[in-house]
């Protein structure tokens, strides 16, 4: 019997999808309709491609007794992906060909030379282009017409009745289910029976090993442990780390030392530091998790605790390992604990919860037969039995679970390395749009904690999202977070035990993510040399401090690349050096990269490298030493992601960047060298991130404020800067700053002007934000008083967080107590200031949801008054913070019951002796 092969691991039926519905936008818009010889091809990969992706489909979701479809499979591939750059050159053609018109029609602000350049002129495109399109077709045609003569033709399936597949319908959004361990309490109890446990010998019996197969749920045990809140307080301090297949003592040791001082560390050498982190251990109880060990090797671990000796008697630590070598060897076999398979009765609760919302069947008796039988199949695994009630999610008919129940997958022991028959399932009932997305994280080594942000950026350039068929067209942003929230409902995703704000996939989930992606994405952590490299087309790795052109030295013939995406860890701060071979040889040949970073590479320049990725959508340079950018990104047509954040030497953005239409995003947070932007950044109305708005001065052709007015489609943070140089109060009128629904973060700064000139008020009183705003800072104001729309409570019902800093001139605050959800206040540099009384407060009953107030570098400020019969103001204060108010010599508030943190420096002797015994503080400082 032949060997079964799975053709869902070559990942075809969904690239070919996308490549029909990328072919149907362009002929249909229409791009290149004047070529007579290339316009008929495009119609007849209309025909062929729906059918061919239809026979995928069937053939993704059941294996295939014959080895010699695997050659044909390869040639789909890279068909597929030779198509879609063709596609692309046309788009580029049709783009620079109406740009030139444009620019002809009117006086171009480029000198005439780098306009033709970039643009050329309207003519046709490349002869060689019709040469190319002629050979893809005759290809496309060959393997269609060979599909006949395989076992991916012998289906008994009508294409017609196939192609209500070929578009999976699209999940609705869900609402995460609370993952709760179910069937794990015992366990959860002994460990914390043994965590709480005073005393201990520091030499070995303070490590408690939880030892199991992988998918039992080891990391969530320990999270739930290690958030109990039965240890509050019991240690001093707590750290996590997640350790993975490399056992580096130095990077392991800085991400302990960063955790217990809240403070990122650059120490290079491992002698300081441990010297440190046994320093701030020494005499202190703490609880650290080393989580997924692998390696036993005595003598790192012998060196890895010396600094955990310094710490005081009841401190722990819990590792979690699949290698039971490794529990014995850091507290010997009685120590560690064994974590076993689920309970039966603890199996279909876990089960249900997942697929139902329910812990039982109550609500639908008609399942519970298939569904016990489908929990037997899962073995007692609980990874196993959450994916599988991910999958049934939502699918409330029996035939439904029966067709799982059914599936070939259970018996078949050939489709893949170790992957659980539940996972490879939960994969298969992915809709084709999130199968793409979930084999692009093959990219991420294991344990690797990514970004969702970031990741939804690189879908996006990789175009991997895609409009739904009818209805409101969506901004591809949203589509992504969508997508982002599906594949994390189906618990393919998890968030960072770490770090709350990233994520990670289960060790299994990505060996899933690596089997189904094949050949196509590539992750190599060392050495390039690789005979997966002549197939790949998307490349990630770990970067290596001095990046030598040796390591590419197997690229140099590979010209298909897509993506060439270096992965530093989450802690690693340190700059790696480039070798100028990789830059300047090397990677200007990848001419048909879509995503191109250089994040955290010592370079200043980048010298030719834009003129040939005529594809690149996405570029990141972030905490490089670039100090410009060539008049060449101009040309870049198809960008939509420029990152420069941490450019710290960076003084000057390109004037040709009003050419970069598809710009979605440009991040320049921490770019405090850049002082002026070009004025034509107005012009790009598809602007998402701005992190910083530079006004400029009123000579040259620098950016003015009402240039805002066409940036209607920014979210999250924006910092306008240099408002000193708005001349005229109409361009504030202009910027219509309350149409930017999507900001949630706003800066506004730098506007001092002449004592006695009132144009900052009347500036600032034409910026009021949308009402959707969650956080506004506001510094270095030069008015004497604020508008009234800073305290408005119908305005701000969303802010939460607001700074008013070295706004010098203003003698007194605004009514702030107002409004409703503000959560944090912070006060700084107000010299004018001399009384805080009854108008900071704005009623008796403000500062309702206040939990953390600031005041620092008050010279001036002598009293602090609370208005009459305010005995109950700020009842959720916890944390007070009074520093060098040197003159303020009143009571602080009284009643302040729920305060936990005071931290008064700098201040009057007089006002220390004022205060009064707060019994509810559990720190302070004065």
């Amino acid at each position: 019997m032949d060997t079964l092969f799975f053709v869902g691991g070559y990942l075809l039926s969904p690239i070919y999808e996308m490549l029909s519905e990328k072919l149907k936008d362009y002929v249909g818009d229409q791009l290149w309709n004047s070529d007579e010889e290339v316009h008929p091809q495009m119609e007849h990969w209309k025909i062929l491609l729906p059918k061919i992706t239809a026979v995928l489909q069937h053939a993704e979701e059941n294996p295939v007794a014959n080895q010699f479809v695997k050659l044909h499979l390869d040639d789909l591939k890279d068909l597929a992906y030779d198509m879609e750059d063709i596609l692309e050159e046309f788009v580029i053609h049709a783009k620079r060909s109406k740009l030139s018109a444009e620019n002809a029609a009117r006086p171009s602000k480029l000198p005439k030379i780098i306009s033709s350049v970039f643009f050329g002129s309207r003519a046709k495109p490349n002869p060689k282009l019709d040469s190319m399109v002629n050979d893809l077709s005759g290809r496309l045609q060959k393997i269609h017409d060979g599909m006949h003569s395989l076992d991916l033709a012998n289906l008994d399936l009508k294409l017609e009745d196939m192609s209500h597949k070929v578009v999976a319908k699209r999940l609705p959004e869900s609402s995460l289910l609370e993952d709760i361990m179910l069937g794990r309490d015992s366990d959860k109890e002994a460990i914390l029976q043994r965590l709480l446990e005073d005393g201990g010998n520091l030499k070995q019996d303070f490590v408690i090993p939880i030892v199991g197969m992988g998918g039992l749920g080891k990391t969530t045990l320990a999270w739930l442990i290690y958030n109990d809140k039965r240890l509050e307080g019991k240690f001093d301090f707590k750290a996590w780390v997640c350790v993975s297949n490399e056992f580096d003592v130095a990077q392991i040791t800085r991400t302990i030392l960063e955790h217990v001082t809240r403070k990122s560390c650059n120490l290079q050498s491992f002698a300081l530091l441990q010297e440190n982190l046994k320093g701030e251990l020494s005499g202190h109880k703490f609880l650290l998790v080393l989580d997924d060990i692998w390696d036993n090797k005595y003598g790192q671990w012998d060196v890895l605790k010396r600094p955990f000796m310094s710490g005081a008697p009841g401190s722990k630590i819990i590792v979690t390992t699949r290698n039971r070598d490794v529990g014995m060897m850091m507290r010997g076999d009685d120590g560690v604990y064994n974590l076993e398979l689920l309970q039966d009765d603890a199996c279909l609760p876990l089960f249900t919860r997942q697929a139902l919302g329910k812990e039982n069947f109550d609500a639908h008796p008609n399942l519970q037969d298939v569904g016990e039988k489908l929990v037997k199949r899962c073995k007692r695994l609980p990874l196993a039995l959450k994916t599988l009630g991910s999958v049934l999610r939502g699918k409330l008919h029996p035939g439904e679970w029966e067709n799982i129940l059914n599936n070939e997958i259970w018996s078949s022991s050939e489709y893949g390395s170790g992957i659980l028959p539940s996972l490879r399932l939960s994969y298969n009932h992915l809709p084709s749009h999130l199968k793409r997305c979930f084999a692009y994280c093959a990219l991420f080594p294991k344990d690797y904690e990514f970004d969702k942000e970031k990741l939804v950026l690189l879908w996006m350039a990789e175009g991997l999202l895609q409009q739904q068929s009818c209805g409101k067209k969506q901004m591809e942003e949203d589509i992504g977070h969508q997508y982002f929230q599906e594949l994390l409902s189906r618990s393919l995703f998890q968030q960072s035990s770490t770090n709350e704000s990233r994520f990670v996939m289960h060790d299994l989930i990505n060996v899933l993510a690596v089997e189904v992606a094949g050949d196509v994405y590539c992750n190599l952590g060392g050495s390039m040399g690789d005979e997966k490299l002549k197939k790949a087309r998307h490349l990630s790795f770990t970067p290596h401090f001095h990046e030598i052109s040796e390591r590419f030295k197997d690229l140099d013939k590979l010209k298909h690349f897509r993506t060439f995406l270096p992965l530093k860890a989450l802690n690693d701060y340190r700059m790696f050096y480039l070798s100028n071979i990789i830059l300047v040889d090397f990677l200007p040949t990848l001419n048909r990269l879509r995503v191109l970073s250089l994040h955290s590479y010592q370079i200043s320049k980048v010298p030719g490298l834009f003129e040939k990725l005529k594809h690149i959508r996405y570029i990141d340079l972030s905490h490089t030493k670039i100090k410009c950018l060539p008049e060449s990104v101009g040309s870049l047509l198809f960008l939509q992601t420029l990152l420069l954040s941490g450019c710290k030497e960076f003084t000057q953005l390109p004037t040709t960047m009003g050419n970069l239409i598809d710009l979605h995003h440009l991040d320049i947070t921490n770019t405090p060298s850049l002082k002026e932007m070009p004025s034509e950044i107005g012009n790009l109305k598809n602007l998402v991130t701005l992190s910083k708005f530079i006004v400029g001065k009123a000579s040259g052709m620098m950016m003015r404020l009402s240039a805002l007015k066409n940036l209607s489609q920014l979210r999250g943070r924006l910092f306008i800067l240099d408002l000193r140089n708005v001349l005229h109060v109409q361009d504030a009128v202009e910027a219509n700053l309350d149409k930017i629904h999507g900001l949630e973060e706003l800066g506004l700064g730098g506007c001092w002007i002449a004592p006695d000139n009132d144009q900052d008020e009347l500036v600032l009183s034409w910026l009021k934000p949308h009402s959707n705003l969650k956080s506004l800072k506001i510094f270095k104001y030069g008015g004497r008083c604020f508008p009234n729309w800073v305290c408005d409570p119908l305005l701000f019902l969303n802010l939460s967080s607001m700074e008013l800093r070295n706004c010098s001139r203003c003698t007194s605050l605004p009514s702030l107590g107002l409004l409703p959800i503000l959560k944090k206040l912070i006060i700084q540099g107000m010299m004018a200031i001399k009384a805080v009384g009854p108008e900071f407060y704005g009623r008796h009953d403000s500062f309702r949801s206040l939990e953390e107030l600031e005041f620092t570098s008050m010279r001036n400020w002598k009293e602090w008054t609370s208005p009459n019969g305010s005995e109950g103001e700020f009842p959720c204060l916890r944390r007070l913070v009074i520093h060098h108010c040197p003159k303020l010599l009143g009571q602080l508030p009284s009643n302040l019951f729920s305060l936990k943190e005071l931290d008064v420096i700098g201040c009057n002797v007089k006002l220390l002796k004022s205060l009064v015994d707060l019994t509810s503080l559990t720190k302070f400082r004065i």
